[in-house]
């Protein structure tokens, strides 16, 4: 939703807590409160994705004005909530897995636009040498930690099921990331999504947690093909024409990622 077709204000504190409330309830507050404010960059984000999508002259923002965006957020936390966001601390609180996965998703997304601006500015189909293109696999291997760590009480917690489609927007990115490595035998980020899947489904299989089912379904039978090459294979010129290429914002990620949210989905148009 644009940020002029809204005047709602954000919630706060005295909102959400009245008199008496436990210190469980107040972190829970919290967490909520900073979930609502991390959307307003998203829907920077988003707006700036539109705009690129469109024939319109006016400039955007760049990937600076973009990394600040995130930074200003992260700074305007309280210190337990921002640590929380940058160092996965007490997530033990109610909602903070789904909290951290949904700070990991944003940060994926702008490393993804951060990509795709910087290959523009070079003119040329190679991204490998954007500075962000390390950066965008960071963030994808962040989510993949985040999944690990989760143990029976973090999944049986709150979760928003579009979280589902983050999982498999950082497996994609590793993925393409990792057909394109020449270096098979060390090849990191195929390392990585074959991690995230194996972490994946053990979550699935012991703690029934379906929002592991988008991944599953869409990444595990191409890894497995991977894993079944012989090591010397050049993944980027033999197979898997689909993820060759660019390594850019995938449409259908972004429409599925955001289906279902009143304000976010309307009008996402990808060229």
């Amino acid at each position: 939703m644009n940020r002029a077709q809204y005047d709602v204000p954000l919630l706060t504190q005295d909102d959400l807590c009245a008199r008496g409330t436990s210190p469980s309830q107040h972190a829970a507050a919290s967490i909520f409160i900073a979930l609502t404010t991390l959307t307003e960059v998203l829907g920077r984000y988003l707006e700036h994705i539109y705009a690129v999508s469109d024939t319109s002259q006016s400039p955007g923002l760049s990937g600076a004005d973009l990394e600040r965006l995130l930074s200003e957020w992260e700074d305007s936390l309280t210190d337990d909530i921002r640590r929380l966001v940058l160092r996965g601390n007490n997530l033990d609180a109610p909602g903070a897995a789904n909290f951290r996965l949904a700070y990991l998703a944003v940060k994926l997304l702008l490393r993804r636009i951060q990509l795709d601006l910087e290959k523009s500015m070079m003119r040329t189909e190679d991204d490998t040498a954007a500075p962000s293109f390390i950066r965008a696999q960071r963030a994808a291997e962040e989510v993949v930690h985040l999944v690990q760590e989760l143990n029976e009480s973090h999944l049986c917690g709150f979760w928003m099921p579009v979280q589902a489609f983050s999982l498999t927007s950082a497996t994609t990115l590793l993925l393409r990331i990792g057909i394109r490595t020449k270096n098979s035998s060390h090849n990191a980020p195929l390392r990585m999504a074959r991690e995230m899947i194996t972490a994946l489904q053990s979550h699935r299989q012991n703690y029934n947690w379906d929002l592991a089912d988008h991944c599953l379904d869409n990444c595990s039978d191409l890894v497995a093909r991977i894993e079944s090459l012989e090591p010397e294979t050049d993944f980027s010129t033999q197979i898997f024409p689909e993820f060759q290429g660019n390594l850019d914002i995938d449409p259908s990620i972004l429409e599925d990622l955001f289906t279902g949210i009143p304000g976010l989905s309307e009008g996402i148009e990808m060229q």
